[in-house]
């Protein structure tokens, strides 16, 4: 059945290529599924057995729908956001597509992580090795802050505001992380319960797709 092998290797690009890294290259890689279904219809139609050729291609595309279906065969996840820990990047509504392998924990990506038996959206603001200060609602990662409103530019510590006895201070171990929400006003995250375990962070949320105007925006940032 040759029909199978062109369907096996894309399907396998999907995720060898990280495909879902990017909404641009998801709706590449649609077309390609679309037009390789088409060729394979029109093929079929000046071949012999027709019929046999057709339910081999519907076949194919049921399976295909099967394998989406199962985030440990794609590794990509698609969920919509109904929490305002993350706003106002990510607001109700906004889909998130997240991917699950390959992780990398850099300072600035937005991290899935589970605490307490819960699932929450974060974004990694300090990595093993890094300082922590805690000032009220504000984490000093070695002295300097990240926030939106700042457009994730570094606000260095203030020693005459957060000179504190009540100050907080980790030095973050080996596998040990710092997560916070991004509407700092309203987020439980790690300024709450502390640095969080590699183990407990199980996916990168890599784009949202905005609500209102369907577009793909990257979720992560850069800390400089």
């Amino acid at each position: 059945m040759y029909i199978f092998i062109p369907y096996v290797i894309l399907l396998a690009s999907f995720r060898v290529l990280e495909i879902g890294d990017t909404a641009t290259s998801i709706i590449t890689w649609s077309y390609t599924f679309i037009a390789l279904t088409l060729l394979l219809m029109i093929s079929s139609l000046i071949r012999k057995n027709f019929k046999k050729n057709f339910a081999v291609i519907m076949g194919c595309i049921i399976l295909s729908g099967l394998y989406f279906r199962f985030t440990p065969l794609h590794g990509y996840s698609i969920d919509i956001a109904a929490s305002t820990s993350n706003s106002p990047t990510i607001v109700e509504g906004d889909l998130i597509v997240s991917k699950w392998f390959n992780l990398r924990f850099d300072r600035g990506v937005m991290v899935g992580l589970k605490f307490e038996g819960k699932d929450y959206r974060k974004r990694i603001h300090g990595i093993p090795g890094d300082t922590v200060v805690m000032c009220g609602l504000r984490a000093f990662i070695n002295g300097y802050t990240y926030n939106v409103a700042s457009n994730w530019k570094g606000i260095s510590i203030d020693n005459t505001v957060c000179n504190s006895p009540k100050s907080i201070k980790y030095t973050l171990a080996e596998n040990e992380y710092f997560a916070i929400g991004d509407n700092l006003n309203d987020s439980y995250d790690s300024r709450a319960y502390g640095p969080v375990r590699g183990d407990s962070i199980f996916a990168i949320s890599k784009f949202k797709v905005d609500g209102k105007t369907n577009q793909g925006i990257t979720l992560g940032v850069e800390f400089l």
